[in-house]
């Protein structure tokens, strides 16, 4: 493993935790934790604990990571601490709610824990491409957990209705993605800039791509 691919992993650290814990937590749901749901929602937030441990031990560091499409800085820190800690009171809240429906499901705390990295991950991202990636790492798991409560109908109903406008969205997002790199030759924010200042772009296609990326 070369020593940029170390540096830039060890830079999104706390995401590779949670990540890591998320499909461990996921066998030992399956296998282990079926029928006993609060085991899995103890577990998630020890999870998050363990990650927000890890940003907050970061403050201050400023890491340029994977060719400068991810940017871990205060900025960057500052959202993972809000999501973190909002996973945490999701959790609190999620449990007694879950209880009182009937909707014994170890995967909603485990879903919880992926969205919370796909949002991480966008707060870190200084490029077009990782901002469509953390954008679906997001949205896949919020199209599970809004279909968690099946077999009601309206759950299914919603689920699916949210999947089709998801899909449809990202296909704008890349189209928008598309133009602006047609425009200015680069999907990189910080190079976006520069093109700009500099004036080498085609403005026609820059504004379309814009638009359909900020219609997101």
């Amino acid at each position: 493993m070369s020593n940029d691919l170390l540096v830039s992993l060890g830079a999104i650290l706390p995401l590779v935790i949670l990540a890591v814990w998320a499909f461990i937590l996921l066998l030992l749901d399956v296998f282990l934790f079926e029928d006993k749901i609060e085991w899995t929602a103890g577990l998630a937030a020890i999870g998050i604990l363990v990650s927000l441990g890890f940003v907050l031990a970061r403050l201050g560091h400023v890491d340029v990571a994977f060719g400068g499409m991810i940017i871990v800085d205060e900025f960057s820190h500052f959202i993972s601490v809000i999501l973190l800690i909002s996973g945490l009171a999701g959790i609190a809240i999620s449990h007694d709610y879950l209880r009182r429906t009937d909707i014994h499901r170890g995967e909603y705390y485990i879903m919880l824990l992926f969205a919370i990295i796909g949002m991480m991950l966008m707060g870190m991202s200084s490029d077009l491409i990782m901002i469509f990636l953390s954008l679906e790492l997001l949205s896949i798991p919020l199209y599970i957990l809004v279909g968690i409560a099946v077999p009601r109908i309206d759950s299914e109903e919603a689920s699916i209705k949210y999947f089709l406008l998801g899909a449809f969205a990202s296909s704008i997002f890349v189209y928008g993605t598309a133009l602006i790199f047609g425009s200015t030759a680069v999907t990189n924010l910080s190079e976006i800039i520069i093109v700009i200042d500099q004036g080498t772009y085609d403005p026609t296609l820059f504004l379309v791509g814009s638009a359909l990326i900020l219609n997101n």
